[in-house]
């Protein structure tokens, strides 16, 4: 599991993976059988974004584990934008309500470096390399 994510209402907060890569550790390597998620909801307003990154082959087609509450299904927002990589295939991702393909940039730019944390008003004071918006 790379992410579990939970708010337990509706607040401007979340995990944002962007430009990363996910790849397998080499003592995971061997052990290919192993299901890796990109995350699955803690609570029942969890909210990630995984955009721009690279997905290795570790991810399991379905992308997303759900938790015991199938209502967080629907209140959850799991969304994956421009991803590549052998694990980025969504064609066999999960159908829940809460999850979304972006289908272009504008659908998510809220969760860029510069509109999620205001990176370029203190990121630059603490030394953290950073591109404020999309890579690509």
């Amino acid at each position: 599991m790379i992410t579990a994510q939970g708010r337990g209402q509706v607040e401007d907060i979340g995990i944002v993976l962007h430009n990363c890569s996910i790849k397998a550790d080499k003592d995971l390597q061997p052990y290919p059988q192993i299901k890796t998620f990109l995350g699955r909801p803690w609570y029942s307003y969890s909210q990630t974004i995984v955009m721009e990154c690279f997905l290795d082959k570790l991810i399991d087609p379905e992308g997303w584990l759900p938790n015991n509450d199938k209502k967080s299904l629907y209140t959850l927002y799991h969304v994956e934008y421009a991803n590549r990589g052998p694990g980025a295939n969504t064609t066999g991702r999960v159908k829940w309500p809460g999850y979304h393909i972006a289908k272009n940039s504008e659908e998510i730019k809220h969760f860029t470096i510069e509109n999620f944390i205001n990176g370029s008003q203190w990121l630059p004071s603490v030394g953290v390399p950073f591109v404020g918006g999309f890579i690509n």
